[in-house]
């Protein structure tokens, strides 16, 4: 084959200029949202007796016809907001550019600092489900009852407001007990939390010592079932006011709200958590047992804190 190739290639010579290859560059492919739509569902009032925890923090392709010896190169470029975007035009890297005072992408492959990531086998960065680029946190084994957070022992730049945005994928899903998914803690040791409860989205606001009594907050907004949710939140302790939550651009409304206690104002927010605890079972059909299905697994990716709202990938 390579004698009838170079023979023909010497016939062609007599007839024109020059003989060779020539090759084209794939098309980018337009990149395409994360997360999906949730839905609204009717759920009973349920009595809330959560147990007392600490302010503690957890510690390219093949290209068919295109000759062996040329390899394609991915070439990443940087929009106006400092996020990169690589093949196939997906986020890589959403904490590009340093724009915001915390922020937590995971495209190094591990948890970077000034964040630390829980002492845990069940915490790890991990490839093959992330929100946008190559990883993610995955948190495992949740049957377990695990509290795993990663904590930011510090919150440079952030006063007595905060922002913030990150992207859940929750599988099979959201349990019906009620458990916190982010804690933001102030000076008096009092918290904001997001959290879930009936497999939809709880707000909350919590006194120490013994983060009791607190001012619940409960909606009917499913967290939607093994796909991702950008979820955004505003804890405005100048106010005070209670937790906002938006779910995929959607604010989540609260139907069940506590009267009591007057949540305080904060001087200064101090730490903050994302991650799971349970404080109760972790079934998705009984609040406070394990029946089966119960949530196994949650991802975590493309965390970012600020003092205004930051708005979805």
């Amino acid at each position: 084959m390579q004698i009838i190739l170079r023979s023909s290639c010497i016939w062609m010579a007599l007839v024109a200029t020059a003989c060779g290859d020539t090759s084209s560059t794939p098309d980018a492919v337009p990149s395409g949202g994360a997360g999906s739509s949730s839905t609204q569902h009717d759920a009973s009032p349920i009595t809330h007796d959560d147990a007392a925890i600490s302010s503690t923090g957890a510690g390219g392709s093949d290209q068919t016809g295109v000759d062996a010896s040329v390899e394609s190169a991915v070439v990443t470029t940087t929009d106006a907001a400092g996020i990169e975007a690589g093949e196939a035009g997906k986020v890589t890297a959403s904490c590009a550019g340093g724009a915001y005072p915390l922020c937590l992408d995971f495209e190094s492959g591990k948890v970077d600092a000034p964040w630390t990531a829980p002492n845990n086998a069940n915490a790890k960065v991990e490839e093959g489900n992330a929100a946008h680029g190559r990883y993610a946190m995955h948190l495992s084994n949740l049957h377990s009852h695990p509290t795993l957070f990663l904590h930011a022992a510090q919150m440079p730049g952030i006063k007595d407001v905060l922002w913030g945005r990150f992207y859940l994928y929750m599988d099979p899903g959201a349990p019906v007990g009620h458990g916190a998914l982010v804690r933001a803690f102030d000076m008096q040791t009092n918290w904001y939390e997001v959290g879930f409860e009936t497999n939809s989205y709880l707000g909350n606001w919590h006194v120490l010592p013994g983060g009791v009594p607190e001012r619940y907050m409960r909606s009917k907004f499913n967290i939607p079932k093994k796909a991702w949710a950008c979820v955004e939140f505003n804890f405005d302790g100048a106010t005070p006011d209670m937790a906002k939550v938006w779910s995929d651009g959607t604010a989540v409304m609260f139907d069940d709200i506590a009267k009591t206690p007057t949540i305080m104002k904060t001087v200064q927010f101090t730490t903050f958590d994302i991650g799971i605890v349970f404080y109760h079972g972790t079934s998705l059909t009984s609040y406070d047992g394990d029946t089966a299905p119960f949530i196994t697994d949650e991802w975590l990716d493309d965390i970012a804190l600020d003092t205004k709202r930051i708005g979805c990938l």
